[in-house]
């Protein structure tokens, strides 16, 4: 009996099989069994091999096989959101009709039709598995009809025949109201309009509280996140109408005044904004801190040092003769001091942070009720120096103790001695200092087991050397070396070196490479030399070698690191805007093998064919010499192959131009070696790239975007 015939498909409860074709693949282990009349929709079948199915060799099962499946069911809707004949809840803006299958998009997406209309901006979207269909702008309070057309198809072809319409209503706007822009101390300006500004949806009346607080009270909410907030003397109350309509959000701004009308002086504030409509609900209640102040403060600070700038609010100058005050988190006063011409003043020695989450406060005014400006340490209106490539550490201290430690070499074999030195400075932001005298642990480790450890004491220059025997049953691998000052479990420097079974090369090998730029194309040499460390030449050795291609875009000497050489396309000679941010891997180029002369010399035929790449590339020329006892050394070369003979480099005077405005471009050519090439031709084109987005569906109808670039030549 064939194995074809040992395969059967039947529906459950039916003795009548499914009739099949098959198809084997080339390996003669897969086959494709394909019904050849449609199966019955939402059904379940028995799929079944028979132990008389033999193999090509003629051996045979021990038992047979089944596996049961159900088939998709006819189309239709098994989830509406929202739900039919339902009011929400909660106002959502999303519809979204699941169905049991996937659908074919083109067939469903004209046949939803829902009143009111959606707004112009909604956009359909379509799961991956293309059973959900959905978008997001239904509009809040308000009734839906919607209705499925007939003629909506599943991907193998299944039509919705019948028409389905159903109703639901959505829910109103959430009433909301919060303060926007809220910083972390706010800053107001006393000579500018004073207003806040409150983001409101559902809120007939908004009700403002305002407080006068104390700056212990003011600093209190920055720097202990646990603190209880306190109100302070409360100042005034009013109440006002935003007149904005049902359901529809809105931003409103509100003057903050004394009572009497009068602008508020510097000082310290809360606002406190809720709705009397809807007393119980968290949503509509919110609270701003916030200073008046005449000056604007800029602070940073180091673990012992702050350094203040000023400058009017108004005008944005610097301003000099400005008193300052700075105090720690608790509001204890550190120092006083007065801004230079520049708006300036310098804090030093300062009693050190004791962690980095701690702050310094600093206020302008020469006494309590005095209050022209405030800064915390702490806070920076999200601009970051990391933001701006400055390297920061917020955990570092003054006056710690810091290492540097170097062997006699990098790897060792087990039962050698290890020689090590360590030079101790006092770290001083930046000031290195001489260490008193002391003495350091120095322990060795190797997966966590100590195998040496020895106290060492400073020299007169803060310097220590030590040394160890490592055991003759060393294990090969990492060990490191840990430094901590005696009587501190800090470590403050460590060094790894290796430990391995490895054998003493008895002679080099030396590349030669007289041109390390190369021309696509070209043939170059590369010479071997292979010399005994006693002396004499390696004669008769066996040379073979491998070159690898790494991609290495054109980079240009320093004066010209601003300019553009990308060739583009794999064209040669040509520049382009483009940034291609990918990973090629090498790609061996070539490879072969040599025999040295009586003077251990072997000259390699070294081809530079770069038809394949895009790009300019690294090529890695790695050389094996083995001599008569077997011992193998190897030596590498490095070679730059580039593409053109010159490089076009472009620069525009700007990045950015407004529409209709001339634009500048720097131009400039340089050699393979990176050297400006005089009085060349070039011919400029440029081009407008214009990217399209298309919705299209795949072989199942499920919905995806593709995205495509074109390249319209404006000028040259």
């Amino acid at each position: 009996m064939t194995t074809e015939a040992a395969l059967a498909v039947r529906r459950l409860g039916s003795s009548q099989p499914v009739p099949l074709t098959v198809a084997w693949d080339e390996t003669g282990q897969n086959v494709v069994i394909t019904p050849t009349v449609r199966l019955a929709l939402d059904a379940r079948y028995l799929f079944t091999v028979a132990e008389t199915a033999r193999a090509a060799d003629g051996g045979g099962m021990t038992d047979g096989y089944s596996w049961s499946f159900r088939t998709v069911g006819e189309p239709s809707t098994h989830n509406l959101v929202p739900a039919p004949a339902t009011v929400q809840a909660e106002f959502s803006s999303v519809f979204k009709a699941a169905f049991v299958s996937p659908m074919a998009a083109e067939t469903v997406l004209n046949r939803i039709i829902i009143e009111p209309d959606p707004p112009e901006q909604a956009e359909w979207w379509v799961s991956y598995d293309g059973r959900t269909f959905g978008f997001a702008g239904l509009k809040p309070s308000t009734e839906y009809q919607v209705h499925f057309l007939p003629g909506m198809e599943d991907v193998w072809g299944n039509v919705i025949s019948g028409e389905r319409q159903y109703s639901f209503t959505t829910a109103g706007l959430r009433p909301y109201l919060y303060i926007r822009d809220k910083g972390a101390p706010a800053l107001v300006s006393q000579q500018g309009p004073q207003r806040l500004y409150l983001t409101m949806a559902n809120v007939p009346r908004v009700h403002l509280s305002l407080y006068q607080l104390t700056p212990e009270q003011f600093s209190l909410r920055y720097t202990d996140v646990n603190a209880e907030p306190v109100n302070g003397e409360l100042l005034r109350q009013w109440t006002v109408a935003p007149g904005l309509a049902q359901d529809t959000p809105g931003i409103r701004y509100f003057l903050l005044r004394l009572a009497g009308g009068e602008p508020l002086p510097t000082g310290f504030y809360r606002v406190v904004v809720d709705s009397p409509d809807h007393p119980a609900a968290s949503s509509t209640q919110d609270t701003l801190d916030f200073f008046v102040a005449t000056t604007n403060q800029i602070i940073k600070s180091s673990a012992s040092q702050s350094l203040i700038w000023a400058t009017d609010l108004v005008t944005g100058e610097p301003v000099a003769g400005l008193p300052i005050r700075l105090f720690d988190q608790g509001m204890k006063l550190l120092a006083t001091g007065q801004t230079d011409s520049s708006g300036l003043v310098t804090f030093e020695e300062l009693p050190p942070l004791e962690s980095y989450r701690e702050s310094r406060i600093a206020l302008a005014g020469e006494a309590d009720g005095d209050y022209r400006g405030l800064a915390y340490s702490h806070y920076s209106y999200e601009l970051y120096p990391n933001g701006v490539g400055i390297d920061t550490d917020f955990l570092y201290q003054t006056g710690q103790p810091l290492v540097y430690l170097y062997s006699d070499r990098p790897v060792y074999r087990p039962g050698q001695p290890v020689a090590f030195k360590g030079i101790m400075r006092i770290d001083n932001d930046m000031a290195y200092e001489l260490p008193g005298p002391g003495s350091v642990v120095a322990t060795v480790r190797y997966f966590g087991q100590d195998i040496s450890r020895q106290v060492l004491r400073l020299s007169a220059t803060g310097s220590f050397t030590g040394s160890l025997t490592l055991p003759a049953d060393a294990l090969p691998g990492t060990y490191t070396l840990f430094v901590r000052p005696m009587g501190s479990a800090a470590t403050i420097g460590n060094l790894a070196f290796s430990v391995a079974a490895y054998q003493k090369p008895t002679f080099s090998v030396t590349l030669h490479n007289e041109q390390p730029d190369r021309l696509q194309g070209d043939n170059g040499t590369v010479t071997v030399q292979a010399d005994y460390y006693a002396g004499g030449s390696l004669n008769l050795a066996e040379v073979t070698w491998h070159l690898d291609a790494s991609e290495q875009p054109f980079l240009p000497p320093e004066p010209y690191r601003d300019y553009s050489f990308w060739a583009g396309e794999g064209r040669p000679g040509y520049w382009r805007w483009r940034w291609r941010g990918r990973y090629v891997y090498p790609t061996m180029l070539a490879f072969g093998s040599a025999v040295t002369n009586e003077q251990g010399q072997a000259i390699l035929d070294i081809p530079i064919r770069l038809e394949q790449f895009n790009a300019d590339q690294l090529l890695t020329l790695q050389v094996n010499v083995t001599d008569f006892a077997g011992r193998t050394v190897t030596s590498r070369a490095v070679l730059r192959a580039h593409q053109s003979e010159l490089y076009p480099g472009v620069r525009p005077e700007s990045y950015v131009v407004a529409v209709a405005s001339p634009v500048g471009l720097d131009l400039v050519t340089l050699d393979m070696a990176g050297q400006p090439l005089p009085e060349q031709a070039l011919r400029v084109e440029l081009f407008r790239v214009e990217r399209h987005s298309v919705r299209t569906f795949d072989e199942f109808g499920r919905a995806y975007w593709e995205t495509t670039s074109e390249e319209v030549l404006v000028g040259e």
